[in-house]
């Protein structure tokens, strides 16, 4: 992406604008599979602040999700059980 140039008049600036829309849209489709955020599970963030969030957690070798049980959030296993 490049930088946004000084005095762009309207048919540039729209011409801008559809460049970096496409940009913003490419990273927000993924274009082919994606690996998962890695951490140890002593480093896991609070869940509450990453809600239905994924994350691998590799000393574990699992996925886990943030999954909101009961009242609160909490990091579980994708396969539901307890981290």
């Amino acid at each position: 992406m490049r930088p946004v140039p000084a005095g762009l008049k309207p048919p540039e600036l729209v011409a801008f604008l559809t460049e970096m829309r496409s940009a913003v849209t490419q990273l927000q489709t993924p274009q082919a599979p994606v690996g998962e955020f890695a951490l140890l599970q002593a480093d896991l963030p609070p869940a509450e602040r990453y809600k239905n969030a994924r994350v691998l957690v590799s000393d574990k070798n699992t996925l886990a999700i943030s999954t909101l049980v009961g009242s609160s959030w909490t990091w579980r296993r994708a396969d539901g059980s307890a981290l």
